[in-house]
């Protein structure tokens, strides 16, 4: 019984762990999928914010040096563009642009410098005014780089010049360094074309360290990061390059991270690459000044949530099937009782006694066995049901089978019959056989004496006896000997009668 008992638990576990198992990992894909997607989103929606924060930032250069570019046009056209011919015109054009660019730039978030450079074609190479902001923020008069002194395809000095010339629009420079403010900045610069002439360019300058600042202020997770790249693949905010790096002065890093970039703008969603033994998640895009931006995050950050969650699912699985395996267990052993007790008695019923005898016989052929097999019938069942009914024949198998259970044990105790009952004393417990079957019947004899039924006294015949191996092949030659004690035992008490 145990063995079928242990069986059908063990079925009922796997059962049940095998669909928690499926349960839980469709679940865990489901919701990690989801998790996924919306840390996916964080970054894409958190890269979009943060960009928009520095688009604005160029947009309002931008406008102010279209404000700057209009007036200057509006202006010339007022003097029929003849300024390079009146030194007075040309003071009075001079003054009045400075004076709005000044405001303009005052005006403007984050611009440094503000400019108005005339062609060295047309005037002195040094015409125009360059302001900058000092200390106290107020824009100052600096001296005006001499163009004549270099080349045109000079990038390193002039280039911020020809530039936007030579492309016919106004342009978004890459980060060079000021020699004459000793400022790191990128510009926005519009050339100034009056009647297929060229006047020159005006601009306006940022302090790229306001913008190192900005960028890395963004916080992403806990770990997580921000880096900005301009259009030649320098450098220009990086954690672990918090001051920049130039491309030329480490070109496999610098190649590196403009990969990364590239990639990651390409991607439609998050881009995954591993650098230093790191997974990372990276979402980028492009400025409008050209530069690459974008936000980096460890994934073993995003993936914290799905871990998290795993942990919690597991503990809510193993829950589950501790909650289920106790309720299983208890279901078990109500169907184990059903199944393999004999409800009046309490016995053990037939079925559980024909498991026994396969447990026995197989014993007997490993040589293992040892056993006592005690056999009772119960005398008179027949005459007591017919005469006094079956309720006073039930109550008589119940007082036999009580007596019986406590001389030998319930668990030993297998009713196999209406009114037949058989023991099986197990291993150290045969040697003890006779003892018990004295008891018992001292017991019944007690019993008769101090009570008194409709059908007299209890007659309850019995035989008993041991397994031999030498005479002994099969189960059932016990029991044929212990049958053939308990019949003769039977036809004694009837002749006492």
């Amino acid at each position: 019984m145990k063995a079928i008992q242990r069986r059908i638990i063990t079925l009922l576990f796997c059962c049940t762990f095998f669909v928690v198992c499926v349960v839980e990992l469709v679940s865990l894909s489901i919701m990690n999928r989801a998790l996924d997607k919306d840390a996916t989103q964080i970054m894409s929606l958190l890269c979009e914010e943060e960009a928009g924060k520095l688009n604005e930032y160029l947009h309002n250069i931008e406008q102010s040096v279209n404000t700057m570019h209009q007036a200057a046009l509006e202006e010339l056209e007022q003097y029929d563009g003849n300024i390079f011919e009146d030194a007075e015109a040309m003071e009075e054009y001079v003054t009045e642009l400075d004076s709005l660019s000044r405001i303009l730039a005052d005006n403007t978030n984050g611009a440094l410098a503000v400019y108005y450079r005339f062609s060295p074609e047309l005037t002195d190479p040094t015409a125009g005014y360059f302001s900058v902001r000092d200390k106290n923020g107020e824009f100052m008069d600096f001296p005006t780089t001499d163009l004549s002194l270099y080349e045109k395809d000079d990038k390193e000095h002039v280039f911020w010049y020809y530039e936007p010339i030579n492309a016919g629009k106004p342009v978004w420079l890459d980060p060079y360094p000021n020699e004459n403010i000793g400022v790191e900045m990128i510009s926005y610069v519009a050339p100034i074309f009056y009647e297929g002439q060229t006047i020159g360019i005006v601009g306006m300058d940022i302090d790229i360290v306001s913008w190192r600042e900005q960028v890395e202020k963004i916080s992403v997770y806990d770990t997580g990061f921000a880096a900005l790249m301009d259009s030649e693949g320098n450098v220009i905010y990086h954690p672990d390059y918090k001051e920049g790096m130039k491309k030329e002065d480490s070109p496999e890093v610098a190649a590196m991270m403009a990969h990364y970039m590239e990639e990651g703008i390409k991607a439609q969603d998050s881009y995954s690459y591993k650098l230093d033994a790191q997974e990372r998640a990276m979402v980028a895009c492009k400025l409008d000044n050209g530069m690459s931006f974008a936000v980096v995050v460890p994934l073993t950050e995003i993936s914290a949530p799905s871990r998290a969650l795993m942990v919690q699912t597991m503990l809510a699985a193993v829950a589950i099937i501790a909650v289920f395996s106790i309720f299983s267990i208890r279901i078990c052993k109500k169907i184990i009782r059903v199944a393999y007790v004999d409800v009046m008695t309490g016995s053990q019923n037939k079925t559980a006694y024909e498991e026994a005898i396969e447990v026995i016989n197989q014993e007997i052929r490993e040589k293992t066995a040892r056993f006592a097999l005690v056999m009772f019938d119960i005398n008179n069942l027949k005459i007591t049901n017919d005469t006094y009914g079956h309720e006073q024949g039930d109550y008589l198998i119940m007082t036999a089978a009580s007596l019986m259970q406590q001389a030998f044990g319930k668990e030993n105790m297998y009713r196999i019959g209406g009114d037949e009952f058989v023991i099986f004393l197990r291993q150290e417990l045969a040697d003890s056989y006779q003892e018990r079957m004295d008891e018992f019947y001292r017991r019944l004899d007690a019993f008769n004496k101090e009570k008194q039924f409709v059908w007299g006294e209890l007659k309850i015949a019995g035989g008993a006896t041991v397994f031999d191996a030498e005479k002994d092949a099969v189960y059932g030659d016990v029991f044929r000997r212990a049958d053939n004690l308990m019949y003769e035992n039977k036809k004694q008490q009837k002749g006492q009668q």
